[in-house]
């Protein structure tokens, strides 16, 4: 008997050659420059062991500046981290979907144990086989591409959730300084009332006011305190709800510090959105729509039919011959074309189109609201700071020094007090308001509004 020449190993190159595909192509999704210069948390290749995917981060103490609060946020805040595993999530189906599919390998026994000649072995026949799926349609390399873009869309979710974050954290710690600055105002306040109380009981005492001033200055001593206590309530609010944004259970920092009566006039809203093609949900919809349409090629792919070859070697134990065996197998598609996943995969390649559209829309009508909100909040302070202020402040000292030289009423000390007040609790809101929206805007467009004049021709 001849030496069988061994043929596994030629069948199973040829399976592992049809099985290659080209490599992906597609480019890496750029950052937006918003908050690029603070390190962000960045999920390792190997998990760690354990339930806690997650170091524990430090919490700061002391002083709180805003660059702090942005560098322990973008590391230690839990949705961000999140965020994080999922892109590794999207890269482990990519390397899955890219893989070869594995060959079969059969072993066969016909012919034994039967009757007559086939009684018992010595007639049985003894094969094995290797078999494996040829696509030859190229759907591993769409599928491949189809995981790429899904990858991006993930990171695309993650770098808005680090904008979103960047934002967030500005908001709360600008709203944090806002609460410091009501807490103040509120301790100004009291101590005014204090001391216009104790200049009221003094009046009264020598009879040149009726006992009705001190007890109207009572109780807007009463209600000073009250009002403190309310500012001081929302100041550790707003500090618990900062600390939350790196996953903090309790403040253990003093107060913030953050330049919060700086403001700069917004540039012209033309240059704005000239810049709006780097917003996020642009970008995340072009890609979005990218993978519907590799979609649709991948469904027209599955629909080709897979041809599977398989090849082997016998034996045949009555002669103690051998032979070789070598088929293909084809699925006929009568039936199943795989039309309707084609026709669905064009569907949502219609309606990206149209959620694309609906998301320019609403972006540019954000823009607009947020330009304008800042504007006014920039023109209002500006306002405050250069005639109301000043003016509130003047009347309120004449009416002061009036009062205590036996000129004026204490009504006009109140009614004035009240007017100086007012204007000083308007300027803190239209500070915040402004830092809102500023921080709003640079969320739309991915940049600092400083950096806006250089960019745009």
């Amino acid at each position: 008997m001849e030496k069988p020449i061994n043929i596994i190993p030629v069948l199973l190159a040829l399976c592992l050659g049809s099985a290659t595909g080209w490599a992906d192509s597609s480019k890496e999704p750029v950052p937006r420059a918003l908050g690029q210069r603070f390190s962000t948390y960045t999920a390792p290749a190997d998990p760690p062991q354990g339930p806690d995917a997650q170091p524990a981060g430090v919490e700061p103490e002391g002083i709180l500046t805003l660059e702090t609060a942005l560098e322990f946020a973008l590391l230690y805040n839990p949705e961000l981290t999140a965020r994080a595993w999922e892109i590794r999530a999207a890269e482990a189906r990519k390397e899955q979907v890219g893989l070869w599919s594995n060959p079969e390998i059969g072993l066969e026994v016909e012919g034994f144990d039967g009757s007559g000649d086939l009684a018992g072995v010595d007639a049985a026949e003894l094969g094995i086989r290797l078999e494996h799926k040829l696509e030859i349609s190229g759907a591993r390399s769409k599928r491949e591409h189809v995981a790429s873009l899904e990858r991006d869309l993930a990171f695309w979710d993650f770098e808005t959730a680090r904008l979103d974050l960047i934002t967030g954290v500005t908001q709360r710690f600008m709203q944090t300084v806002a609460a410091q600055k009501r807490l103040s105002l509120a301790d100004d306040i009291l101590g005014l009332d204090e001391a216009i109380f104790a200049t009221v009981q003094e009046r009264v005492d020598a009879g040149k006011d009726p006992p009705v001033e001190s007890a109207k200055a009572h109780v807007t001593l009463s209600t000073a305190r009250i009002n403190r206590m309310g500012a001081e309530r929302d100041l550790e609010i707003a500090q618990q709800i900062l600390a939350e944004s790196w996953g903090g259970l309790s403040p253990r920092f003093e107060k913030v510090a953050g330049e919060f009566e700086t403001v700069t006039e917004p540039p012209p809203f033309d240059e704005l959105v000239a810049l709006l093609e780097q917003n996020l949900e642009f970008s995340r919809w072009t890609t979005e729509t990218g993978r519907y349409r590799a979609m649709v090629d991948l469904e027209s792919r599955n629909g080709i039919p897979a041809p599977s070859i398989f090849g082997g070697y016998k034996h045949f134990q009555a002669n103690d011959e051998h032979a070789y065996l070598f088929g293909i197998s084809i699925p006929l598609p009568l039936f199943d074309r795989n039309q309707g996943a084609v026709r669905e995969a064009k569907y949502n390649l219609a309606q990206a189109g149209v959620r694309r559209r609906m998301v320019e829309t609403k972006i540019r009508a954000e823009l607009t609201t947020a330009y304008q909100g800042l504007f006014w909040a920039y023109s209002t302070v500006g306002i405050l700071e250069s005639e109301i202020l000043p003016s509130a402040q003047d009347a309120f000292d004449t009416a002061l020094g009036g009062y205590r030289n036996g000129k004026f009423q204490y009504l006009i000390v109140l009614d004035a007090q009240r007017t100086l007040f007012e204007a000083r609790g308007s300027y803190i809101n239209a500070l915040e308001a402004y830092h809102n929206s500023r921080a709003g805007l640079e969320r739309l467009i991915g940049v600092e509004l400083g950096s806006v004049a250089g960019m745009v021709e």
